[in-house]
Formats: structure tokens, sequence, C-alpha cells
């Protein structure tokens, strides 16, 4: 309740010194009912969690793959979206397309791995595993993932053809959509 959260707000300069994000507070019914609603996010926190003291919260919880799918194609139709949105307001610009690879980047990474997840559970698709896995599972060229991900932290001026790019990669995030899209349609 809200005295709870008065509680916890004097600690939150603390937290952001110690560069600690600030705790998400939920009672275990208030999670459960909402993992249909977050199911990335809340599959990742179940995944990665780390017990503290006391009994697991989330003991017993899991995402159902028709959730997780549901909201990996929100995800990818997103991306999709932005892509076209964002080549727009480049204008055709180089320098401006090539900030806009490097800045959709994390999110291409994070859509690529949510869907081999979903996939593939198994599979690995840890740091430079990812391509391969992509490829793999969902089809998507290593080659284009591979330059798409090392744009993240260059600078506009290390991709040669930005706008060759952008068009293989908006052709590339289309058929991911697609292929989500379809995946175990209920």
């Amino acid at each position: 309740d809200f005295e709870d959260l008065a509680a916890c707000a004097p600690l939150a300069a603390g937290w952001e010194k110690r560069g600690l994000a600030v705790p998400l507070l939920l009672d275990r019914n208030e999670f459960r009912r909402t993992l249909d609603v977050f199911p990335l996010e809340y599959g990742e926190i179940i995944a990665s969690h780390v017990v503290v003291h006391g009994d697991d919260p989330f003991d017993g919880l899991t995402v159902p793959d028709a959730d997780r799918r549901r909201a990996c194609e929100l995800q990818a139709k997103s991306h999709l979206i932005h892509l076209r949105e964002g080549f727009l307001e480049t204008g055709g610009d180089p320098r401006r397309v090539a900030r806009l690879i490097g800045a959709s980047a994390e999110g291409f990474r994070r859509l690529l791995a949510n869907i081999v997840a979903l996939v593939a559970p198994t599979a690995d698709s840890a740091g430079d595993h990812l391509p391969e896995a992509a490829e793999q599972h969902i089809g998507v060229p290593r080659d284009l993932t591979r330059e798409v991900l090392a744009a993240a932290g260059a600078g506009p001026s290390t991709i040669a053809e930005p706008s060759a790019i952008l068009a293989r990669y908006i052709g590339a995030v289309e058929r991911v959509w697609e292929f989500v899209d379809g995946w175990k349609r209920a």
C-alpha cells in the first residue's frame, strides 16, 4: 500500500548511488494475475531471480507460450513500425539512417532473443551465439544480425551503406513479424 511506498522512498537515493534499480513492488497474487500482461518482462524475472531471503515468491509460476508469442508479435510489429517511421524521419540522410540503425540495435537484439527463447528454449542465444540461433530458428541472416548489432556502439561513420543495410533490416523484421505471427496460432 502507499505506506510501504512512503517507507521505501527515502531509500531511493541510496539505490541510485549504488547503481541499483528501484525495486518492483507487487504482491504474489498481483504478479500472478498480470503474467499475461507482461509475459516477457515477468518471464525474465522468473527465469533469472535470486532468492535472498525466505521462500521463493515465483515458485510454480510460469508464463504460457501463447502469452509470450503475443508479446513477441507486439514487440516485432512495434519494431517494424518504428524502423519505417524512423527512416521517413531521417529524410534519407545517410548519417541519420546510420544513427537509426544503431539506436534500434538493442531492441532488435531483445526481439530476436525473446523469439529464440520462445521457439527453441534450449538454444544457446546468449551473446555472440544470437546471430546463429536467430538464423537457425527464425531465418534471420546471421550476417545482417551481426551488422545491425555492431552498429549499436559504433559511430554513424562506421556504416558504409546505411540505407542498403536498413532496407535488408526492415525486410528481415517484416519476416520476423510474419514468423512470430504464425507461430503456433491458437
